[in-house]
């Protein structure tokens, strides 16, 4: 019953007014109206964009946070495969199996060589041993069967090889590396004792 009244209210109202009031009137609030349905416009235009970019900046740090896990999973196979490779051979010795690798191949390094820890491997239970050594008046084709050879052996990597060259023959300085345990983790106190 009340609205009723008030639009019959409303009504009377309007029917009051002159032609020209009534256009005034009629004018503003089509005015006050396309007001409201641009600014409810821009808000949903500008939110949809705000949300929109967000969107976007999740779905990057979604693809890195994926990127990262396996990243993680990749380094935690790694670990698993170093480790299964050092326990599966607790004798090996970088200075001898290097020794062997030189009689295998009949080459003979430079004086100097020796295998020495370098790097310790922040966060982890492994250092890197390095073993640094030059072969003089070498072929492409030895070059070829020395890193076939280094290949093979899965305890030893090559980190880096410099070739310089001597008209016919050529000097070859390998970087050779492999991984132990650090002395005092679980599984360095067996080695180092």
């Amino acid at each position: 019953m009340m609205v009723e009244q008030t639009i019959a209210h409303i009504a009377h109202y309007l029917q009051a007014l002159t032609k020209k009031e009534f256009h005034q009137y009629l004018s503003v609030a089509v005015s006050v109206l396309i007001a409201i349905v641009i600014g409810t416009s821009y808000y949903i235009h500008n939110t949809s964009s705000s949300l929109k970019s967000h969107l976007e900046r999740i779905n990057t740090l979604s693809a890195k946070a994926t990127q990262l896990i396996k990243q993680n999973d990749r380094m935690a196979q790694e670990i698993q495969y170093v480790r299964t490779l050092l326990n599966n051979n607790k004798t090996f010795n970088m200075s001898t199996d290097f020794e062997e690798f030189c009689k295998r191949n009949q080459v003979t390094p430079e004086a100097g060589w020796k295998a020495e820890v370098e790097e310790k491997i922040e966060g982890s239970d492994f250092e890197e041993v390095i073993l640094r050594a030059t072969f003089k008046n070498q072929t492409m084709q030895k070059l070829v069967e020395l890193l076939q050879d280094i290949y093979k052996k899965e305890m030893v990597y090559l980190k880096g090889l410099e070739i310089t060259n001597e008209g016919k023959k050529i000097t070859l300085e390998l970087t050779l590396a492999t991984k132990q345990y650090k002395i005092g983790t679980e599984e360095g106190k067996e080695e180092g004792e």
